[in-house]
């Protein structure tokens, strides 16, 4: 079972109870988990302080990669995370089904300006799942 979402989240950071993720994100249940997020970008210090400044992606992008993970639990292992700019996908397996996953490539291209600047754009990830493509 495989659970995909996408959101535009404004640049807002997750709400810091992560249990408050459920309503969008249910945290049982799947096998596989495919979220993908845009304008994410926030200055993860900066929000615990009340104050709301864009900064560097990794920031945000560890920061909202480690929300989802704690918020799904122990039982998932991250497959693989990606961004470009403020967009940003991270995929999730359940433990037990880690073994099955195979040949993970990654990749992003970027869309906006002279096909160079990534305010535009996609990341996107191909794995075999059980020997499947």
């Amino acid at each position: 079972k495989i659970f995909i979402g996408s959101w535009n989240v404004g640049d807002a950071p997750p709400p810091p109870n992560t249990s408050d993720l459920a309503p969008w994100i249910p945290n049982e249940g799947y096998d596989l988990y495919v979220i993908g997020t845009q304008e994410c970008m926030y200055n993860p210090d900066k929000q615990e302080k009340g104050e709301r400044e864009q900064t560097a992606s990794q920031g945000c992008e560890a920061d909202w990669f480690g929300r989802i993970q704690e918020h799904l639990g122990h039982n998932y292992i991250k497959v693989c995370g990606l961004s470009l700019m403020s967009i940003r996908l991270i995929i999730l397996v359940h433990r037990d089904n880690y073994f099955k996953i195979s040949n993970i490539c990654k990749d992003t291209e970027a869309c906006g300006i002279a096909n160079i600047v990534g305010n535009k754009g996609a990341a996107g990830v191909s794995f075999n799942y059980n020997e499947t493509k």
